[in-house]
Parts: C-alpha cells; structure tokens; sequence
C-alpha cells in the first residue's frame, strides 16, 4: 500500500524543509564550524533538497509514471512508436 499524495507531500516538505536549514547554516556559520560539513553537505543533502524540489515541483508527472510502471505500461507510448516508424 502506497502513502496517500497528502503524506508523500508532507514528508517531502519536511525533507525539503531540513535540508534548507542545513544549508543556510552551512553557508551563514563560520567557517570552523562548517569544516566538518562539506562532503555531508555535498553528498546528502544539496542532492536531497534538489530532488524534493522537483518532486514537489512535478508530483502528478511522478505519480503517474509510477503508476504506468506498476501497471506493466512503463515502456514507450504507442503515439512515440507510431513516430518512430517501429
């Protein structure tokens, strides 16, 4: 069972919200308290607040192409094999 789209923008929210946090703490604090956060901050958290960002951005393009997939129709339309001449 899936979490309904109300809770999924909720977590996301909240993920978006924290990595914002840290962010502005990373860029505003002194430098020696920041030593310690540059590869946390490049690895984790710069990728999570992009990827919230477009999720909350396009959360119905998202849901939908999960949902294609679990449906067995995740492969190319057939208006784009129509094109393609396959």
């Amino acid at each position: 069972m899936s979490p309904s789209p109300r809770r999924t923008r909720t977590i996301s929210r909240g993920i978006h919200l924290t990595a914002a946090l840290l962010l502005g703490t990373y860029v505003y604090a002194p430098d020696h308290v920041t030593d310690g956060m540059r590869m946390p901050m490049m690895v984790l958290v710069v990728p999570a607040a992009t990827l919230t960002g477009l999720f909350m951005w396009k959360q119905a393009a998202v849901r939908a192409w999960f949902a294609r997939i679990g449906s067995g129709r995740g492969g190319p339309r057939e208006s784009d094999r129509m094109r393609s001449g396959s």
